[in-house]
């Protein structure tokens, strides 16, 4: 195809600048393969039967790599928004990030989100006899499902219901939740979020030293369960600011300007780095026949 378009363009007086810049394209997209070319497929092998459809091109590398680079910098931007208004209206900042305001609400909204879209991913596997991804789908469906319902307390405000005694006696807030209880459950809910912020920014390096033998049984499933770089940093503040709270707790008292509720904001980043977890994975299953 290449050698057609060149002797159909041999006889024009624009042919030579055109066959420069083909030469300069064809050259560099000669190295692209090795670093961002395979990009636009999966990381790991396809499951049997499945072909990706995605045509590799220039334009699409480019867009892919910049699309990826905005994604992985709107936290940083988000917290540098946020910065100026901790220091000088704090007050303002904290109602920002209160029980049933704008922030909270819209955390609990991501989280009913990524849980829809985490229910389609697996019900989509199980149609294509990928029953284990399928299976994880699903739970990961119903975890979110929970979390959401936790942080509106199941719709307690919402619908005026009364609190049980047993939450009223044993809830730090008086809500009908779970993860506020008395009964030690903030303590593994601290560990939880250290946890799922640690996985969620490093898991992604598992990629990179899975072993060639390994890549080809489970690649597959590894590409649908392991977060890609660019959402790490989505995951990563609230990473640090459990990791923080629990040395706080081990020290005995906070040793840096950040205190309780600090965290809304890196909780609600996580949650939004959920959302777009399954997004992307969504869109993984698109690019399959």
């Amino acid at each position: 195809m290449l050698k057609a378009w060149i002797r159909a363009t041999s006889g024009s007086h624009r042919a030579l600048p055109t066959l420069r810049c083909a030469g300069l394209v064809t050259v560099g997209y000669g190295l692209l393969p090795g670093r961002v070319g395979r990009d636009l497929k999966p990381r790991f092998p396809e499951a049997p039967g499945v072909r990706y459809t995605k045509p590799i091109t220039m334009i699409n590398v480019v867009r892919k790599q910049l699309a990826r680079f905005v994604v992985f910098i709107l936290p940083l931007i988000a917290i540098i928004c946020l910065v100026p208004l901790w220091i000088s209206q704090y007050n303002v900042y904290l109602s920002l990030f209160a029980e049933d305001h704008f922030f909270e609400t819209l955390q609990a909204l991501f989280y009913l989100l990524s849980f829809l879209a985490a229910l389609f991913i697996g019900i989509r596997f199980f149609s294509r006899k990928e029953q284990f991804l399928g299976l994880l789908y699903l739970l990961l469906a119903f975890a979110l499902f929970v979390i959401a319902m936790e942080e509106i307390s199941w719709g307690q405000r919402i619908f005026g219901m009364a609190n049980p005694a047993f939450f009223k006696e044993h809830n730090y807030q008086g809500e009908l939740n779970i993860h506020n209880l008395d009964l030690g459950t903030v303590v593994y809910l601290h560990l939880a979020f250290t946890v799922v912020g640690f996985v969620g920014t490093f898991a992604w390096l598992i990629r990179l030293i899975l072993p060639a033998k390994l890549q080809v049984n489970y690649g597959h499933i590894v590409n649908y369960l392991v977060p890609s770089w660019y959402l790490a940093s989505y995951f990563l503040p609230v990473f640090l600011i459990y990791l923080y709270f629990d040395i706080c707790a081990y020290l005995g008292g906070f040793f840096l300007p950040l205190e309780w509720r600090e965290q809304e904001p890196a909780e609600l980043l996580m949650s939004l780095g959920f959302l777009l977890f399954v997004i992307v994975n969504m869109h993984k299953q698109n690019l399959q026949r």
